[in-house]
């Protein structure tokens, strides 16, 4: 089966993907090493690697025209919720098997509290987003249906004021006192922070499915889209110096509607300055945005960042002088080896594993994007 997509849209994925590949994995590292923590890269990247995530299933449906076709709702379920399924059991047994093997006595209590984040929702680790997306999706059709669309960019407003203002109360870090008074309080929080997260992916989804026909008649016109990027990029730019850091998975909104605008020119930015590359065969650069799925699902998690040290570690021993370059260079080349054996192995045994049909793709001029 073949399926035919746009380069750039790969391209701009697979720069997404490895943004948030850098942030988690240099968070993580900063706990054990925090003479190398870098938090300005990680406050800027959050800013717009997982909106330009949803942006981009937006534009994708706006090309796909499958929005409120019968069986739309199916397939993405079986795509999104079979892979947080199979994810979150490998999670949940990694988990109690690395405690076990440690000796831990809170065996029992951690694998509980992975199987409530599971089951509602909330996700475990990373694994929000897959939820997040699929029930942001709902939203839209819904709306596509429902609402006269004259009407929508005044409810994405309001909607998207309202999150910002009551954000903050359904955060654990803020208010986990409050939240985890109870299990029935803390699993009502969890079920309200995924309502509120997929409203906020809706709105993303939303502006990249609007924006489709901008982007169409945009495609092709090199100079308008260098200026276009230009322009974006560089109010993204001026816009991060009011924001802050902005981490959806605790529904923190950075500075609200600066952090928003800051993520809507630098997502459009980046995204617009990727068409540049549309005339040139990059193809070979398109496997982590084609694979930004399985990346996502695996990156942080199953002791992956642990490995990534400890051989960084080890290689960059041999040179002290040159340490911490080392040491980086080190990681993300062990780190991108596992993930390109992880994605190899689940794209051999994706219709097993997955239940999904392993699909080939050819990228064409103009038309024909798809989905993760």
């Amino acid at each position: 089966m073949k399926k035919k997509r746009l380069q750039y849209i790969d391209l701009a994925r697979g720069f997404a993907i490895l943004a948030i590949v850098y942030s988690h994995f240099t968070n993580q590292v900063s706990v054990v090493k925090p003479d190398l923590a870098t938090s300005f890269g990680i406050c800027f990247l959050s800013q717009f690697h997982v909106m330009l995530f949803f942006i981009i299933r937006g534009l994708v449906l706006a090309n796909q025209g499958t929005i409120g076709q019968k069986g739309h709702i199916l397939k993405r379920c079986k795509a999104l919720l079979v892979p947080y399924v199979v994810f979150s059991v490998l999670n949940i047994l990694y988990l109690a098997i690395d405690m076990a093997g440690k000796g831990s006595d809170r065996i029992v209590i951690e694998v509980e509290r992975n199987l409530i984040h599971a089951v509602t929702l909330y996700g475990i680790s990373v694994l929000w987003f897959l939820p997040a997306l699929l029930l942001g999706e709902v939203w839209l059709v819904l709306i596509v249906k429902k609402i006269k669309q004259r009407y929508v960019p005044y409810l994405m407003v309001v909607l998207m004021t309202v999150i910002c203002v009551v954000s903050p109360y359904f955060s654990v870090k803020e208010t986990g006192c409050i939240w985890m008074s109870s299990m029935q309080m803390l699993i009502l929080n969890y079920i309200l922070v995924v309502l509120l997260r997929s409203l906020v992916a809706l709105f993303y989804i939303w502006t990249g499915f609007v924006t489709a026909d901008f982007f169409e008649k945009l495609y092709g016109n090199q100079k308008r889209i260098g200026t276009y990027a230009f322009i974006l990029l560089g109010s993204g730019c001026f816009l991060f110096l009011f924001s802050a850091t902005v981490e959806l998975h605790y529904l923190d909104m950075g500075k609200g509607w600066f952090s928003i605008l800051c993520s809507l020119c630098l997502s459009f930015g980046f995204l617009i300055a990727f068409m540049l590359l549309e005339k040139r065969d990059l193809s070979r650069l398109c496997y982590p945005g084609k694979d930004s799925l399985w990346i996502m699902c695996t990156h942080k998690d199953f002791g992956i960042p642990g490995w990534c040290v400890f051989v960084a570690e080890y290689t960059a021993s041999a040179s002290p002088r040159a340490k911490n370059y080392i040491f980086w260079f080190a990681a993300a080349a062990t780190l991108f080896l596992i993930e390109f054996i992880i994605c190899f192995v689940i794209r051999k045994s994706q219709a097993f594993l997955l239940l999904q049909k392993q699909i080939k793709y050819e990228y064409v001029d103009k038309t024909g994007m798809i989905n993760p």
